[in-house]
Parts: structure tokens; C-alpha cells; sequence
């Protein structure tokens, strides 16, 4: 079942991993859908530990423990990626 947020005012800083979220706009409204990894694609975007990121070819691996998503193999696929929708689509 998809959850719906609203971000109020605020800008995020990068992360120590260097990575750069989405800048927050005001009264931004999204819908967080759970999604099965091998369903993400580039350009969609996913929330992390609370951060919108954009997903793009460099986040995918494929190792030992699988399909990985910016190093997390969300359990081997038994756990969904929160896979984001914003509401309007105007930036």
C-alpha cells in the first residue's frame, strides 16, 4: 500500500558518501511505493534512511550476493525498495 508524504521548506546536504538527495521543495507532495529491486531503473527515484535519491546506471551491481542498488542487495530482493512517485511532476 503506498504511502503519501509532504516535505515542507529546507534544502538536504550531501551525505557522507558524497552522494547529493534531492533538493527539498516546498509543499512538495510524493507517494512511496514498495518496489521489488529488479523493477528500479535509472532515473527513478528512491528514498534512503529518509533521502530522495535519483537512481542512475552506476547505483546497479551484480555480485555474489546478487542485484545490488547502491551496495544494498535489500536482502536478496526479500525486502522492497521504497521507490518514490512525486505528485505535479513540475519542478
Amino acid at each position: 500500500m503506498p504511502t503519501t508524504f509532504s516535505v515542507l521548506a529546507g534544502f538536504a546536504q550531501p551525505n557522507n558518501q558524497g552522494l547529493r538527495p534531492h533538493q527539498r521543495k516546498q509543499n512538495m507532495n510524493y507517494t512511496i511505493h514498495p518496489t521489488h529491486i529488479s523493477l528500479i531503473r535509472p532515473g527513478d527515484t528512491i528514498e534512503v534512511d529518509g533521502e530522495l535519491f535519483t537512481v542512475n546506471a552506476d547505483d546497479f551491481n551484480k555480485g555474489f550476493m546478487g542485484l545490488t542498488l547502491r551496495g544494498d542487495s535489500y536482502r536478496c530482493g526479500t525486502v522492497p525498495v521504497s521507490r518514490v512517485v512525486i505528485e505535479g511532476g513540475q519542478a
